[in-house]
């Protein structure tokens, strides 16, 4: 504070000082259940991120192990900001809420998550929880399924990184758009990409439909109308998107399974039962994919516009109304 031109009062138990400047600073920066760490101290260099998070654990922070934190808040926006900082640091990180309200992220100083079972201790069960979209810093998913390891994202990571990197590098005014499942008029969809469109060129054309797994995979997806108007919100407020990356699709608000729910939606708009047969599980197959698409509605005031209902209407119509153009697939 000092260094700061303050004055500051101390006691034992408290510090004071008196800036009307300080004081319109710290006052954006919200009161309690609304505390945060603004965006352009998240995008500090790693050096000042382990200064930040070190002062931050010297505040709320406890020592739970050699190489373990806990930092406890009332914010969750809080914790998600402390959750990014200590990753973006090289660290391991979660968040979860007590039943006391306060929220706790738990940091490993040792980068990995550990199991503290021995291998006769554990037990496999079937995954049924939400995988989000997340920062992968060397660019490669890893995901091992039925004892296999499968590679995955490795072709969008890299275009992912080169875009950034021109925005780093060149000052280009890029934005990184990680889009979930896109579908609408006009997407020629087969059978390994695409799968809304598929579905239903491949029911209107009387073309057999197979199901990997057991259809229940929840997917969250976004009509293409959306997906423009993300594209039109970060056009519009590019001196404020450059360089960034948003997850852009339904989100939790627009998700549905692969056939459970959006089979019966396709029979309802066809009239008529849709035959399908079913095969095994494709590798590396996630069970439930929701993208976190919170950034893109608080940067970019975005968010989706038309329910899946809707916009499955919209695809049926269009491909039922335009059938010779899919002849040839």
């Amino acid at each position: 504070m000092q260094s700061l031109g303050l004055s500051p009062v101390v006691d034992k138990h408290h510090v004071t000082a008196t800036s009307g400047q300080l004081y319109e600073y710290v006052r954006l920066l919200g009161k309690s259940h609304e505390r945060h760490i603004p965006h352009c101290v998240k995008e500090l260099s790693r050096k000042h991120l382990i200064i930040l998070l070190r002062f931050l654990l010297d505040g709320d922070g406890d020592l739970q192990s050699e190489n373990g934190w806990c930092y406890t808040t009332v914010s969750r926006r809080l914790a998600d900001d402390v959750q990014e900082i200590a990753v973006k640091c090289g660290m391991a990180a979660s968040v979860s809420l007590d039943p006391e309200g306060f929220y706790r992220v738990y940091i490993s100083t040792t980068r990995t998550a550990q199991c503290n079972l021995s291998e006769d201790e554990s037990e496999w069960v079937d995954y049924a929880g939400q995988v989000y979209c997340v920062e992968v810093p060397n660019s490669v998913v890893l995901v091992r399924q039925n004892g296999h390891a499968y590679f995955s994202g490795n072709s969008k990571g890299a275009g992912d990184q080169y875009v950034r990197d021109y925005h780093r590098i060149y000052g280009l005014r890029s934005v990184v758009m990680r889009q979930s499942c896109i579908y609408g008029y006009r997407q020629f969809g087969i059978e390994d990409q695409g799968w809304v469109a598929w579905f239903t060129i491949a029911a209107l054309k009387g073309r057999p439909i197979t199901i990997y797994g057991d259809g229940k995979q929840v997917r969250d997806v976004l009509f293409i109308k959306d997906l423009l108007d993300a594209y039109e919100a970060s056009v519009q407020q590019i001196d404020h998107a450059a360089g960034r990356v948003y997850n852009i699709g339904g989100g939790p608000d627009n998700t549905m399974s692969v056939w459970a729910e959006f089979g019966p939606l396709l029979e309802e708009l066809l009239g008529r039962p849709i035959p399908v047969t079913y095969s095994d599980w494709r590798p590396g197959d996630q069970p439930v994919y929701i993208s976190d698409i919170r950034k893109a509605e608080r940067e970019l005031g975005w968010r989706p516009r038309v329910s899946v209902r809707e916009g499955v209407t919209h695809l049926f119509e269009w491909i039922r109304d335009n059938q010779h153009l899919f002849d040839h697939l």
